[in-house]
């Protein structure tokens, strides 16, 4: 996820005892516990679902987050933590041209863009004509499946 993105921690929780009564995250590894919010407005059942959203850290790495909650009773329960990765966006990204060709020849185009983390980059192609181009014109990329791959999504893999 890029730096700075608004993100939302979604949690489900469950007290079979006494009922979930508050539902705390934490971003610093559990130095600092913050309230969450309950998606139906109160929590005053068994099994709740909290949420909140924040922004994420302004610098790349790699993040605690941890989930806890307390029941009727003034238990608190062990807090389940994971962790979430921050990413900045390639820079210098930079599709090349002005392009052109004759029609039905091919053409070349070339771009570049490089990744502050050193991370590898896939450059995939779209087109959208142009107003200097004839309304019926089409383009179509040869070998499309060698150079179209799917990046994997940041994912928060959070566990007890």
């Amino acid at each position: 996820m890029p730096s700075g993105a608004e993100l939302t921690l979604i949690a489900d929780v469950s007290d079979t005892g006494t009922g979930v009564r508050w539902v705390e995250y934490s971003l610093d590894g559990g130095l600092t516990w913050l309230l969450m919010n309950s998606q139906d407005g109160t929590f005053d059942e068994n099994i709740e679902t909290a949420e909140i959203t924040f922004l994420a850290p302004t610098a790349s790495g790699t993040y605690p987050i941890c989930v806890r909650l307390g029941d009727g009773a003034g238990n608190v329960a062990m807090p389940a933590c994971g962790n979430f990765t921050v990413n900045e966006p390639p820079t210098g990204v930079s599709a090349g041209g002005p392009y052109s060709s004759d029609e039905g020849q091919p053409v070349d185009i070339v771009g570049s863009a490089s990744d502050p983390e050193g991370d590898s980059l896939v450059y995939t192609w779209s087109y959208l004509p142009g107003p200097a181009v004839d309304s019926g014109a089409s383009c179509t990329f040869g070998m499309q499946q060698l150079y179209q791959r799917q990046l994997p999504a940041p994912t928060m893999d959070i566990s007890a």
